[in-house]
Order: structure tokens, then C-alpha cells, then sequence
């Protein structure tokens, strides 16, 4: 008889039949990876074997050996000839995600950027809705890859408004924020609306995210507005789920009620980083 869960279609006599567009043994690395980073696993002790691993994954050890040959290959584990395999002591530089969400400007100060596309073009159906164009009106268009010590974190893809960004060089995208752009023009973005989301790696995401096609990934969408309450900028960002991660804080204001998310490490001033829920939204 078959098990279902959400990824796999499982026959007791067979090898598991895939649903999902992601190898077998590529997710068994994913999580036997996330574990490791995460401290599931402690250096001195060996790991379970790989009959053991093969059947919590309900699935061969000839697929659960290639998984566990990749993170040998990336120096998550080291195997120690007639003892087992173990975590290595010291994990591949860049291998936690990383957070930057004290300021906005520590990921430009953290990070290297390229610059993959630049200039104006029709704006499509999404970007025309979050700037309130018209779709085929022209918008300004620029594709930034963002690494972390040489390992891709994220795919920035920004549309501005054509009155603003006209007279934008490559220069600038590479030498400061867009927030910091718009302050230098006399247009300053004053708020904005952001939106989190997971999606699936589409073709050229997975190429520059270095990750296989249809993998999991961290799309966050943000419209910012001036002090006139006009959308200026559309950004449409993908990360990969391994490499950045999003830290709030919460304080609750007892008085109002309201929950007060700040960036993590971030003061009063740092508004962008700021949101208020209704602890009793009824």
C-alpha cells in the first residue's frame, strides 16, 4: 500500500516515485545540511548510518550515499576510515544565512554586487500595477546579483518610475541604495509595503542562485512610496532560503495593544524596518 505526504509518492517495494521537480537525493541533502548548520548533529559523535538515514527518508542508501558524497565535496562532513562519518569541525565559510537587518545599508556594506541588466524598458503587467503606469509605459529596470565572500545570496530586480531614474548611470546602482539615490534627488522613499513569500526557482534565478530549477527560494516584494504617497520604486527580490534569512524582534505596547515588529537590533529609527499588528485583530 502507498504513503502519501506533499513531495513523495511511496511504494513499499519500490523506490519513492517523485512528485516534486527536485532529485531525491538533492532534498535529502538539503535538510541533512540545514540539521548540520543548525547543530542537530554533534562533531564528536558519528552520524547514523546510511541504511539508517535511507530508511528515515524511505528511500535507497545508493541515493542517500550521493547525498552524503555532495556534502562531503563541500566540506560539511569528513569520514574517519573504520569510525564513521562525521560533521566537520570547522563548516564552509559563508554557510550560515546571513541577516541584515539591523540597517539598510548593511547588506550594501556586506555584500558584492553585479550589475546583470540596466535600462528602460515596457513595463510589464506587475511592476506596471505597483508603480500605477500603464503596462507597456517605460520604467527604469536594473538586475543586481548580491553575493556573500564570493556565494550568491540574492537576485534584486528593481523598476522606478522613468521621471526618477532617466538620468541614472551603472555607477550609481553600484555605489549606494536606492533609498540613498532617492535622497540625493530631492524624492526620498518615506514608506513602503513589503511582502514575503516563498516561491520556486524559475529558470534564470536558478542560474544566477546557483540552485537547481523549481527550488525553494524567498521572494520579497516591496513598492515604496514618497512623501506623496506615490509609488516610486517596485522590487522584486529572490534569495536563496539557505543564505538569507529575515530576523525580527518583537516588543508589545501594552497600552495600544499593537505588537511592534523591528528589525532585529534596529532602534526607533530605523522605521523601514518596523511594522504594527493588532494583537486582537477582531
Amino acid at each position: 500500500m502507498a504513503r502519501r505526504n506533499k513531495d513523495l509518492i511511496f511504494n513499499m517495494n519500490s523506490e519513492p516515485q517523485q512528485t516534486s521537480p527536485l532529485p531525491i537525493y538533492w532534498r535529502i541533502y538539503s535538510i541533512l545540511r540545514e540539521e548540520i548548520i543548525d547543530g542537530h548533529y554533534n562533531v564528536s559523535v558519528a552520524l547514523p548510518s546510511e541504511d539508517a538515514i535511507a530508511e528515515r527518508f524511505s528511500t535507497s542508501r545508493l541515493t542517500v550515499r550521493k547525498a552524503m558524497d555532495l556534502l562531503k565535496s563541500e566540506g560539511y562532513l569528513a569520514t574517519r576510515r573504520g569510525v564513521g562519518t562525521f560533521v566537520a569541525a570547522t563548516l564552509p565559510p559563508g554557510s550560515e544565512p546571513h541577516s541584515f537587518t539591523s540597517n539598510l545599508t548593511d547588506m550594501w556594506k556586506q555584500t558584492e554586487t553585479k550589475l546583470l541588466e540596466f535600462g528602460m524598458i515596457a513595463a510589464p503587467a506587475d511592476a506596471a500595477a505597483a508603480l500605477e503606469v500603464e503596462q507597456g509605459d517605460l520604467v527604469h529596470k536594473a538586475i543586481r546579483l548580491r553575493s556573500y565572500k564570493g556565494r550568491p545570496i540574492g537576485l534584486l530586480t528593481t523598476f522606478i518610475q522613468e521621471r526618477l531614474a532617466k538620468n541614472y548611470t551603472p555607477d550609481d546602482f553600484m555605489g549606494a541604495p536606492l533609498f540613498k539615490l532617492f535622497l540625493r534627488d530631492g524624492s526620498p522613499s518615506v514608506t513602503a509595503r513589503q511582502r514575503i513569500s516563498a516561491r520556486s526557482a524559475d529558470p534564470f534565478s536558478a542560474e544566477h542562485l546557483e540552485v537547481e530549477i523549481g527550488s525553494p527560494i524567498l521572494c520579497v516584494r516591496r513598492i515604496s512610496y514618497d512623501i506623496d504617497g506615490k509609488p516610486i520604486s517596485f522590487l522584486r527580490s529572490h534569495f536563496r532560503h539557505d543564505r538569507y534569512e529575515i530576523e525580527w524582534d518583537l516588543e508589545v505596547d501594552t497600552v495600544s495593544q499593537k505588537a511592534i515588529w523591528r528589525g532585529a537590533g534596529s532602534d526607533q529609527k530605523d522605521m523601514p524596518n518596523t511594522a504594527l499588528f493588532d494583537l486582537d485583530p477582531n
